[in-house]
């Protein structure tokens, strides 16, 4: 399984590294993030209708971790949620809800560790950076805790429902920020 997550990442980096700058750019542009929101949607109600959702994670091989990476590497535009993204390619696999779930938050790591070395870099070059470190420490512990909770709470949720509901809130949030955004240009 290590070496199967270690495949999955090799093609968001590659990815990452090849459009970064252009999909940079969109991330301040709020319509064309709220469409990618709803057209990321899609992706979930897509991945729910043709997975067969019977394989365990067990099951893994390189061809999976390469293709549930390419997935992950979707959230590199602003709207797609990485773990969204990673699941549904999961399920497109034939994964289960959950298997898929757990695959994914796996997968999370070496791209949170990747995203911290980056973020230590950059507090190391920032002055006085001795002084964000409480804050950071406290903000970082209840990261933590949450985030094994939200685990948690995601992996018993998605062993009995489908991910539909996460669609249809995109598509809704997608539409809100539309919408306010039509009422800021009024």
């Amino acid at each position: 399984l290590g070496w199967i997550i270690v495949v999955g990442t090799v093609p968001a980096v590659v990815i990452a590294l090849l459009v970064r700058d252009a999909v940079e750019g969109l991330h301040g542009q709020p319509l064309i993030v709220a469409t990618i929101m709803g057209v990321a949607a899609a992706l979930i109600f897509v991945s729910e209708r043709i997975g067969r959702r019977d394989r365990a994670i067990e099951t893994l091989d390189w061809k999976d971790g390469l293709i549930i990476g390419a997935f992950q590497a979707l959230a590199l535009f602003p709207g797609v949620s990485r773990s969204a993204a990673t699941i549904c390619g999961g399920l497109v696999r034939g994964l289960e809800r959950r298997a898929a779930a757990r695959f994914s938050f796996l997968l999370m790591v070496p791209a949170l560790t990747g995203a911290s070395v980056i973020a230590v870099k950059d507090l190391l070059e920032t002055p006085n950076f001795a002084q964000y470190l409480p804050p950071l420490a406290l903000g970082t512990a209840v990261s933590l805790v949450v985030g094994l909770a939200c685990i948690h709470w995601l992996l018993g949720f998605l062993a009995r429902q489908s991910m539909a509901v996460f669609g249809w809130y995109r598509i809704g949030f997608s539409i809100l920020c539309v919408a306010a955004l039509g009422l800021s240009f009024a």
